[in-house]
C-alpha cells in the first residue's frame, strides 16, 4: 500500500479512538442488528479482498513462473493473471 493509504488508516484509527473516548452516554440505545451486520460485512470485505488479491498474485508467481524467471522479476510492474515482466521486457 502507498503512503497515502497508511496515512488514511492512521487518521481513521485516530478518529475512532476520539469518538470512542468522547461519545460515552451519547447513544443510549444499542446499534440495530442490521446496521451491525452491514458494518461487519463491509469490514470483512475491506480486509479479505486485498488479502485475496495479494495471495492470488503470490501464488501465480510461485507456481506459474519458472525458477530462472523468479530471480529476474521486476516487482513494481503491473500484474495481470500471468507472470510479471522480466527486466528485459520492462526496459523496452
Amino acid at each position: 500500500m502507498g503512503q497515502h493509504v497508511w496515512l488514511l488508516l492512521a487518521t481513521i484509527l485516530t478518529e475512532l479512538l476520539v469518538i470512542t473516548k468522547w461519545s460515552k452516554g451519547q447513544f443510549p440505545e444499542p446499534l440495530p442488528r442490521h446496521i451491525r451486520w452491514a458494518w461487519t460485512i463491509g469490514g470483512m470485505l475491506l480486509v479479505l479482498y486485498p488479502a485475496f488479491r495479494v495471495s492470488n498474485y503470490l501464488l501465480s508467481i510461485f507456481f506459474c513462473c519458472p525458477r530462472w524467471l523468479k530471480s529476474k522479476i521486476v516487482w513494481h510492474t503491473e500484474h495481470t493473471e500471468v507472470c510479471p515482466k522480466t527486466e528485459t521486457e520492462a526496459k523496452s
